[in-house]
């Protein structure tokens, strides 16, 4: 919600719309690492030409913070982590919306919010709290 109201105007990066761009729904390890292998390239196609884009994503853990903040700087790029925080009744009402494969099933919602680390500023230039 947050990117399409204030960053709209930036290429965007999304989890979300790789997974129903090629159709995976596989919630493992092997399924999230495609995914986050496409986007990783995508990422770099933006870095190389210099454009200023969004990874429209869970940031969850340390470990894939690390990763974005790590290539956006070998690049030479800006990172500012934007951090919008929702209650955890919000975020489930609004998974629970979700239309059929776009549904994260909840022990994936859960595993993902166990491994949730507050970004820190040291993987980043700035860090925004909306």
């Amino acid at each position: 919600y947050y990117v399409s109201k204030n960053l709209a105007h930036l290429p965007s990066i999304s989890y979300d719309d790789i997974r129903k761009e090629f159709n995976i729904y596989d919630y493992t390890l092997a399924g999230s690492s495609e995914v986050a292998r496409i986007g990783k390239e995508r990422m770099k196609d933006l870095l190389r030409s210099k454009q200023d884009f969004v990874v429209n994503n869970t940031t969850i853990c340390k470990q894939y913070q690390e990763a974005i903040s790590n290539l956006v700087k070998q690049y030479g790029g800006t990172v500012i982590f934007i951090v919008v925080e929702r209650p955890h009744d919000v975020i489930t009402t609004a998974n629970s919306k979700r239309k059929g494969h776009e549904l994260v099933p909840n022990h994936v919602y859960d595993s993902m919010m166990r491994k949730w680390d507050m970004p820190l500023l040291s993987y980043a230039h700035d860090i925004w709290h909306v």
